[in-house]
């Protein structure tokens, strides 16, 4: 089962296994004080074309699933997916912004590289990179 947000998406093998999770499930999330909406509930068939097709235009006519959209990005279509993955590393971090008032304040004092880098990225953060100061004069 993959969850992300309010929603679940359940990978079956069997539309008789999709069939039962589909009954079962409102009962089970009920548990958690949760509701499923099952007239929002949309099934995928995951096949592959049995034609042997060029390119990812033409697949996609042949395979319905492929414009079907998970956490944003199409199923099956390497392409999206890395053109997701390059937008959000080239996506400014709200962290940046920031920067320069803790870069004014520190007068005298100047940030090694490794600093700079360790409070735009909340990642890097947590751990200590080296030398916390050093003086510029």
């Amino acid at each position: 089962m993959i969850v992300y947000a309010d929603d679940a998406d359940f990978i079956c093998q069997s539309a008789d296994i999709s069939t039962l999770i589909e009954t079962e499930a409102p009962a089970v999330l009920a548990k958690w004080s949760l509701q499923m909406n099952t007239s929002k509930t949309e099934h995928t068939i995951v096949h592959r074309s049995i034609t042997a097709l060029s390119n990812r235009i033409t697949r996609a006519k042949d395979e319905d699933w492929r414009i079907t959209r998970k956490l944003g990005s199409l199923l099956g279509d390497a392409e999206d997916v890395s053109r997701r993955k390059n937008l959000a590393t080239a996506a400014p971090t709200p962290h940046v912004e920031s920067l320069a008032p803790a870069i004014e304040d520190l007068g005298s004092y100047a940030l090694a590289p490794r600093q700079l880098l360790r409070l735009a990225d909340p990642a890097l953060q947590l751990r200590d990179l080296g030398p916390h100061r050093f003086r510029t004069t």
